[in-house]
């Protein structure tokens, strides 16, 4: 395998580059020491769906700016760009790399794609039937057994049913997203 001399990125394409960064002896530090700019593009030549290993080597700073560049369009949040970027960690084994878009994401979009997809209904009794008196969100409530038409379709809600006895189940949130933000590991 030949070691890429330090700094010869800028004189090679993206294809060019993306043969480099495997080829080089060290392909880790050879990616953190690139540009955001510059790795952004072999993302974008490789395709994002045949990136995954690129984003495992990235540095997390490097992870935020890249999805920075990918999700925002001036002031306007492209949804759609992010749940590609989530989409991308199905191809890992583990979670790390979920770990690691996460921790680059900000919290605020999450909690946003949360609040947007996920309905809440709190029982108070374990045999209370749900009831839809007052709608947790404005979107329009849909028949939580029913499958969506198209699988796609992102504004199919997500109804979490918690009655007090699921206690246990209550933990099950709190302990992901704090393993997610966890930075131990990365």
């Amino acid at each position: 395998m030949n070691n890429v001399p330090e700094k010869s990125w800028h004189a090679l394409t993206s294809a060019q580059l993306s043969k480099a960064i495997f080829n080089a002896d060290f392909p880790e530090k050879y990616v953190k020491e690139l540009p955001a700019q510059t790795l952004f593009l072999v993302v974008k030549h490789n395709g994002l769906d045949s990136s995954a290993d690129l984003l495992e080597m990235a540095g997390l700073e490097q992870c935020r700016l890249l999805m920075d560049f990918d999700c925002w369009n001036k002031d306007d949040f492209q949804e759609d760009n992010f749940w590609a970027w989530l989409a991308v960690t199905d191809s890992s084994e583990d979670l790390k790399l979920l770990k690691k878009i996460l921790i680059a994401s900000d919290l605020r979009l999450v909690s946003l794609l949360i609040s947007k997809y996920v309905q809440w209904i709190i029982c108070e009794e374990p045999t209370e039937e749900p009831t839809t008196e007052e709608p947790v969100t404005e979107e329009p409530t849909e028949d939580p057994t029913e499958e969506p038409e198209n699988p796609d379709d992102k504004t199919a809600p997500i109804v979490c049913l918690l009655t007090p006895d699921d206690e246990e189940t209550l933990t099950v949130p709190t302990d992901i997203i704090g393993s997610v933000y966890d930075e131990e590991g990365l």
